[in-house]
């Protein structure tokens, strides 16, 4: 994890057959967030295709009260992409419940308000004052900032960091007028092949889970 964006718009524009994406990468808010949304969209994938490859355990610590504490996610380092498992420090597991169907589970329970996590009346704890757990997520790529320069690093390992590049220098000849539609679908080509290999990798890098039931899945109810 050591690419810079200059790398990345460098190699990118690399690609080209034509050498002439240059003129287009002179705006460096535009690129970085291009190069931003690219890698979320790989981090976004992740979480959908494997629950523990960016799979992060970290100790929280709730707001202090007798009921509907509160836990922030926001400031939680690496970032947040998507919650997968709260325990208590007593060893109970928290269940995640709708908002609006708060018995859905048995006791302790929370549900969301933005990004923070909320417990139902005292489930964590009938004592007052704050509550601990282990808080297990799948992290997101770290923000760039599109006012903090080219020499930024992203997140995404430097084996696939291509991908950010082939996207980055798609972009760029779909906004480049004129350019040759045939290059347009080798890059195309390109990145549908290499995002299959991230894909791959994801899928495979664990092994066989052995489950008692079936987990839901993004956006899944149950």
């Amino acid at each position: 994890m050591t690419t810079t964006c200059q790398q990345i718009v460098d190699r990118a524009v690399a690609w080209s057959s034509a050498n002439g994406l240059t003129s287009l990468t002179s705006d460096n808010a535009e690129i970085i967030n291009r190069i931003a949304a690219d890698e979320r969209a790989m981090f976004d994938l992740a979480a959908q295709s494997s629950s523990f490859y960016y799979a992060v355990e970290t100790a929280v610590t709730s707001s202090s009260g007798s009921s509907g504490r509160t836990i922030a996610t926001d400031s939680l380092t690496p970032p947040v992409g998507r919650i997968l498992r709260f325990v208590l420090a007593s060893g109970a597991e928290v269940h995640q419940v709708d908002l609006r169907d708060q018995d859905a589970e048995l006791e302790p329970r929370y549900y969301l308000v933005g990004t923070s996590i909320k417990e139902i009346g005292n489930d964590w704890s009938t004592t007052t004052g704050t509550v601990s757990g282990t808080l297990t997520y799948i992290r997101r790529a770290t923000d760039l900032d599109v006012t903090g320069g080219m020499a930024q690093t992203v997140t995404l390992e430097d084996r696939f960091v291509d991908i950010l590049e082939m996207r980055l220098a798609l972009y760029l000849a779909h906004k480049d007028v004129g350019r040759d539609l045939v290059e347009i679908q080798r890059l195309e080509q390109m990145v549908q092949a290499r995002m299959q290999d991230f894909t791959q990798m994801l899928v495979l890098y664990g092994g066989a889970e052995v489950r008692q039931f079936n987990l839901p899945i993004i956006g899944a109810k149950r």
